[in-house]
């Protein structure tokens, strides 16, 4: 079973981090690398170098697209998702950080897919604050995906 070991919890003054997918989300990284080095401290984790970091919400979107088609080729396949992904986000593939995962086909026998991005902007916001700590994070998930692996980590005692 997985058991928390250290915990703590830190309030922060909301205009510190503003999460957003469109605009900066940290309004000063030093400032909030205290905060996080400070927190790391009171949990007793201050040797601790890789984390796993779960984004806000605001800060990545989550689409589920579906083709309407079936592809011809590999290259066609990823010609549509780029064109979907680009007009879903409303964002180019070059500013966009970009996780995909193919889901069941949808109830037509269409092929679907689970798509979340976050522009590559601000996940270099929140990577140049764990920069400043000498931290690295192995893995980065908007928060709602952070919390259904820890719910699966609990559900199946890993």
């Amino acid at each position: 079973m997985c058991k928390l070991r250290r915990a703590a919890t830190f309030n922060i003054d909301e205009s510190l981090v503003r999460p957003s997918f469109d605009e900066p989300n940290i309004a000063n990284k030093a400032q909030l690398a205290a905060v996080l080095n400070d927190l790391a401290a009171s949990a007793g984790l201050m040797r601790q170098k890789r984390w796993s970091l779960s984004l806000p919400e605001a800060s990545a979107r989550t689409l589920v697209l579906t083709l309407e088609s079936q592809s011809q080729s590999a290259s066609e396949l990823q010609d549509v998702l780029k064109w979907k992904i680009e007009r879903g986000f409303s964002a180019s593939m070059e500013e966009l950080s970009v996780s995909r995962d193919r889901l069941q086909k949808d109830a037509q026998g269409r092929d679907r897919y689970l798509v979340i991005a976050v522009r590559k902007a601000i996940l270099a916001e929140y990577e140049a604050v764990l920069d400043s700590l000498s931290w690295r994070a192995g893995l980065i998930l908007p928060r709602h995906l952070g919390e259904i692996e820890l719910l699966d980590l609990h559900s199946f005692g890993r």
